[in-house]
């Protein structure tokens, strides 16, 4: 279609999802934080590993189990090697997984706080008519997506609800995404009728870095 902008934004939380935990030392439900340390036990092949987190509130420890008298030849070299050095971009993505993190954890708390990665762009095309907004998640995080938007946009949440109802913006896959956290890939359609209730420069701001 001519006129139309494509947009990409990639949002991750500020920090993984926290497993909570019942704290033997603070004697409550506490959420707790990896510590990045990956544990290892050898006993002959066989291979145990885990994850160290630690309680929010003191130094209480829960070691998430990764492998569990796993033959060590089973394991691929780069994963070895990796568990050995507490290597952090693995680390990392161990920490972000949700769905793994739920397996051993029947409660998870995910920060609402993310960080957004906008396009160097300032300006839009004199002629654009409709603007492709994609949001990249690369974790689940805590923050409705109706709220991260409205604090873009310098507007109110029921002022959002508004364009939304007017077909200012509509939100793909499914609408019932715009109260729901934010947890997977979202994608926006901005028509130019947005111009009625924004400027040109604040809707640049809210488009770009």
């Amino acid at each position: 279609m001519t006129g139309v902008v494509s947009v990409c934004w990639h949002v991750a939380p500020a920090s993984p999802p926290a497993p909570l935990r019942h704290c033997s030392t603070c004697r409550r439900t506490r959420p707790f934080h990896s510590s990045g340390k990956i544990r290892l036990n050898a006993n002959g092949r066989k291979l145990d590993a885990w994850l160290i987190y630690k309680c929010a509130r003191c130094d209480c420890t829960w070691n998430r189990t990764l492998y569990e008298r796993v033959d060590v030849r089973a394991i691929d070299a780069p994963t070895r090697r990796a568990l050995q050095h507490s290597e952090a971009i693995w680390v990392q993505q161990i920490e972000q997984d949700a769905a793994a993190l739920k397996r051993v954890c029947d409660r998870i708390a995910y920060d609402p706080a993310v960080t957004i990665r906008k396009p160097n762009l300032c300006t839009l095309p004199l002629d654009w008519q409709q603007i492709e907004l994609r949001i990249r998640v690369s974790g689940a995080t805590g923050t409705r997506l109706d709220r991260m938007l409205a604090q873009n946009l310098q507007l109110s949440r029921s002022a959002l609800g508004g364009l939304v109802r007017a077909g200012v913006l509509r939100i793909g896959p499914s609408p019932k995404l715009l109260r729901k956290p934010l947890r997977s890939d979202v994608g926006l359609t901005i028509s130019r009728d947005i111009l009625s209730h924004l400027d040109p420069a604040a809707l640049a701001r809210f488009l770009f870095a």
